[in-house]
């Protein structure tokens, strides 16, 4: 179990990813593997356990490595360097983990989220967003769609749910109707659901379906 578990709570903890994938690395046994967890700082720096009491900060930048250790020399604290590596794109300083605060401080170590797992999906990056085929609603049908938009909004206020719930037992429901899966169909051509309603010629059923639901 990785050292550095014991800082859950005072410091945002993170591990690595498999980038392809999108998720933790595991080991041969398919558990999380924990040997690489690191304290999140700001600028992409790390803190992580380099074994024993020993810690590395991990400063992703030569100049801002140089410079931390200058004012640790001008503060008169160059005895918590244990030993410096350096590479043409980074800085490495060992350190006691007594030493801790002190280079949290130094790095920005991050606090929001500190309770949160290393292994949660909130540290995974977030997907892009789906880019979606343009489509420009063509002028014959634009006051039809305004209409549906306008219908859209007054049935979501009736409904009482969230904005996306609401969508989504629009999209349901509506696809019954229609005897289609307008959210799946969508999907494989790439457009957003209510551009697709448009292009299936479909606006004056959405039109006559949420004017019966509003009246219920």
């Amino acid at each position: 179990m990785s050292y550095l578990l014991k800082y859950k709570g005072t410091y945002r903890l993170k591990a690595p990813i498999d980038l392809r994938k999108n998720e933790f690395l595991r080991d041969e046994k398919g558990n999380y593997y924990d040997h690489d967890i690191y304290i999140d700082c700001k600028g992409g720096n790390q803190i992580y356990h380099y074994g024993g009491k020993e810690l590395i900060a991990l400063v992703n930048s030569t100049i801002r490595g140089k410079n931390i250790i200058k004012k640790l020399k001008e503060d008169g604290m160059e005895d918590v360097i244990l030993k410096v590596w350096e590479t043409d794109a980074e800085t490495l300083i060992f350190f006691h983990v007594k030493d801790i605060e002190l280079f949290a401080k130094l790095l920005g170590a991050r606090t929001s989220g500190a309770k949160i797992s290393p292994f949660s999906v909130k540290n995974l990056p977030k997907p892009d967003k789906p880019k979606y085929n343009k489509y420009e609603i063509p002028v014959e049908h634009k006051e039809q769609y305004d209409k549906m938009l306008e219908l859209i909004k007054q049935y979501i206020k009736k409904s009482g749910l969230a904005i996306g719930k609401a969508y989504e037992r629009f999209y349901a429901d509506f696809s019954k109707v229609v005897k289609m899966d307008l959210v799946k169909e969508s999907k494989d051509k790439n457009y957003k659901v209510l551009h697709m309603i448009c292009r299936l010629n479909l606006l004056n059923d959405a039109i006559k379906w949420l004017n019966k639901n509003l009246k219920m």
